[in-house]
């Protein structure tokens, strides 16, 4: 997996988008003095990190012109724990979770409600989905990665002897970082834009700023933990706003791996 952007291992990224298992917004504190790196040493730094294990506090704010709907659910509606209504809940107004990560194959996360909590636990091959409020656990099975993996390296080894222009596919985080700059460059400029304290730690500022007139984003704002090259927040501004459209962010984080008993 491409890890550039990610908050969560790959086999976690799907269960977390469709429960919205959030970030938040990041405390800003005093620059810290750190050794200058470019755009592409910082894609590479995070394409690079292999900090796996860690918890923390994370909360997300969004203003994306959505009316809240996290407060009820009308008659006849879908439960708190039907997945389209966690989703759409969760894009709007503030939100925060506890995130448990240990490697790729384990995950908890509790998104945190007014007067309850929602959970979403994978450990290994199995995914389970609490709902305090509704008082309901479902249950459901990952698909056997190794068999997964298997199947797309020989699907890639057929393509590469059908096209052998694959064959200059890269291979390392630096290859694909400087692909990935390369494409993006036309019509965005990559920067590092300072930095900053986030969660406590210290942290380069990745700052994305599109040029083409027909997007609505004006620039998105990563902070990258400068010890691990994990993302810490992430922010999104929208074109002549000054109020973020969605941020997300560690509030606080601990990256020792967590208590085996926090994924049962």
């Amino acid at each position: 997996m491409n890890k550039n952007w990610r908050w969560l291992p790959a086999g976690i990224v799907p269960v977390v988008i469709v429960t919205a298992a959030v970030s938040g917004s990041a405390v800003a504190e005093a620059q810290p003095q750190l050794p200058a790196k470019t755009a592409q040493e910082l894609l590479e730094f995070v394409a690079t990190s292999s900090d796996d294990a860690y918890s923390g506090t994370v909360e997300q704010s969004s203003n994306l012109g959505l009316p809240d709907i996290g407060l009820a659910t009308p008659p006849g509606g879908t439960s708190s724990s039907d997945p389209t209504s966690t989703a759409l809940e969760l894009l709007t107004g503030e939100h925060t979770a506890q995130v448990y990560v240990d490697g790729p194959d384990r995950a908890r996360v509790q998104v945190l409600d007014q007067l309850a909590q929602r959970d979403v636990v994978v450990n290994q091959d199995e995914v389970w989905f609490y709902d305090s409020a509704a008082k309901e656990a479902t249950h459901a099975a990952l698909p056997d990665r190794d068999a997964a993996k298997a199947q797309l390296e020989a699907t890639l080894q057929e393509k590469a002897a059908e096209y052998p222009e694959l064959q200059d596919v890269p291979r390392t985080p630096a290859e694909l970082a400087q692909v990935f700059l390369a494409t993006i460059d036309p019509s965005t400029e990559v920067t590092v834009d300072g930095t900053s304290r986030v969660a406590g730690r210290s942290a380069y500022e990745l700052l994305l700023t599109p040029e083409d007139e027909a997007t609505l984003i004006g620039s998105i704002a990563v902070a990258v933990d400068s010890e691990t090259g994990v993302p810490l927040s992430v922010t999104v501004q929208a074109k002549g706003q000054e109020e973020a459209a969605f941020s997300a962010g560690f509030s606080d984080v601990d990256f020792s791996t967590p208590d085996a008993d926090t994924f049962d």
